[in-house]
């Protein structure tokens, strides 16, 4: 019995926690109910449906994730050799679902060139996390003033967070971050994800340097 609670109380849990999608937490709620109802044959079989959509759901969230590395890698090899790419906006996507450091990336003004604007050299790293929807887009040479910028990302990300409510706060930085940054500290030792803004770099860069060093070779 107190093996049966047990199963109940973490298949509970991955319902609440650990399904991202909706064929995933009903694989899950199946699986709580066949363990309620104590049906061995109708638990073997939602143990196999739950296995099989949690690893369709990591597969495709591997695929995802790959996909905008290989976006980005494409994009930067480009604005590396674009002068008229003066500066990249970080764009979030319509379908973005949860509230995070991404939303921060968008709306900070770190750079005093707008919302969301980077120096080519000072790029969010993309993919920010798996499943990552976001996307620069091109900022050019005249669209903004490259003038302008400075360096003000602790203040204009502290600009940020006082203006969310305390939920918003939480979840990214969470509960002790929250506290340690209400108490003067840097939030950038807190953020959830926050990796740091650098020049990125495209893995094109390193394929054209082994196509152009096979070339001599040949030759």
């Amino acid at each position: 019995m107190a093996g049966q609670r047990q199963a109940i109380d973490n298949i509970n849990r991955l319902v609440k926690n650990g399904a991202p999608n909706k064929a995933l937490q009903a694989a899950y709620n199946k699986l709580l109910e066949a363990v309620q109802k104590g049906n061995e044959k109708a638990i073997e079989k939602a143990v196999e449906v739950a296995v099989n959509e949690k690893s369709r759901y990591v597969a495709e969230r591997i695929t995802r994730t790959e996909m905008a590395r290989a976006w980005a890698d494409g994009f930067i090899a480009k604005m590396k050799t674009d002068a008229d790419i003066v500066a990249v906006k970080f764009k979030l996507s319509s379908r973005h679902p949860v509230f995070d450091i991404c939303d921060m990336y968008a709306k900070a003004d770190m750079y005093g060139l707008g919302a969301g604007i980077y120096p080519k050299d000072k790029l969010p790293p993309l993919p920010v996390h798996p499943h990552c929807l976001y996307r620069y887009v091109e900022v050019i040479e005249g669209e903004v003033d490259m003038q302008q910028q400075r360096d003000q990302v602790r203040e204009a990300s502290d600009k940020w967070l006082n203006s969310l409510p305390e939920s918003r706060r939480v979840q990214v930085l969470g509960r002790k971050g929250l506290k340690a940054w209400e108490d003067g500290k840097d939030w950038r030792k807190y953020m959830r994800g926050y990796a740091g803004l650098r020049e990125a770099e495209s893995r094109l860069s390193g394929i054209k340097l082994q196509l152009h060093a096979g070339k001599k070779s040949n030759e």
